[in-house]
């Protein structure tokens, strides 16, 4: 059993990890039809449960596609060091979230994105969470709204139908096309994104931000040997080895 401290708080006390609010972007969190800040959720599912509520959970998160971490993925880094503690948080977090085989992996099921980054000086863990978005390299915002709205564009103002693809001033310098995030796909992806072409790879962080630290590692549930512990005189001279009972 691992225990994460939050870091402001004092030595031996446990508590919930620092949250902060992640950097607004403009309409990410508000329903554009109702106003309303829309709820997004991920959940940590550990052990068996009974088929009817397994199928209930599915159809719910489904129910709030994509605003749900249905198919979330997961990058760790900095945790490739050869100490125990760091290796038990590794295989720790590889088993919440599940695996990805790059051979059989659909690009659809990629959507979002855990990056857990860990601080050898500091020895905390900063916790990012992100939406995966792909766009097509070379097509204007124009058009792929155009495509993947299935609306019919207003163009009353407009003197000639040309208008609606050349005008300018409806992108943004931030969405000009980087070489090295993109990628060519392998098969299609919705309706804009052709297998063969180039697509540009967007992240957009949609939070929580969380900063936590491992402070206790301890066999069995708070009561076995202690593996490892952060704080404390006691911390090196209470690390000791199961005990072998006849």
């Amino acid at each position: 059993m691992a225990r994460f401290r939050n870091k402001k708080q004092r030595r031996g006390t446990f508590g919930k990890a620092e949250v902060a609010a992640p950097k607004k972007v403009a309409g990410g969190s508000v329903n554009q039809v109702t106003g309303e800040k829309i709820p997004r959720s991920f959940v940590f599912s550990r052990g068996k449960i009974p088929g009817s509520l397994k199928h209930l959970q599915m159809d719910l998160r489904k129910l709030m596609l994509p605003h749900t971490a249905l198919k979330l993925k997961i990058v760790l880094s900095g945790f490739g060091t050869g100490d125990e503690h760091l290796r038990l948080t590794t295989i720790m977090f590889q088993n919440i979230f599940p695996s990805i085989d790059i051979n059989t992996v659909k690009l659809a099921s990629c959507q979002r994105l855990v990056l857990l980054n860990y601080n050898k000086e500091t020895k905390l863990i900063d916790f990012r969470h992100y939406s995966i978005r792909l766009q097509p390299v070379g097509v204007s915002r124009r058009i792929r709204k155009f495509v993947q709205n299935h609306q019919v564009p207003d163009l009353r103002s407009l003197q000639d139908v040309s208008e609606f693809v050349t005008k300018a001033g409806y992108g943004s310098e931030s969405e000009a096309d980087d070489e090295a995030a993109t990628v060519n796909l392998a098969s299609d992806l919705g309706r804009v994104n052709r297998a063969s072409s180039k697509s540009a790879v967007r992240l957009q962080e949609i939070g929580p931000r969380m900063t936590l630290q491992l402070e206790r590692v301890q066999e069995g549930l708070c009561s076995g040997a202690v593996i490892f512990k952060e704080h404390g005189a006691e911390a090196a001279e209470e690390v000791q080895e199961p005990n072998e009972e006849d």
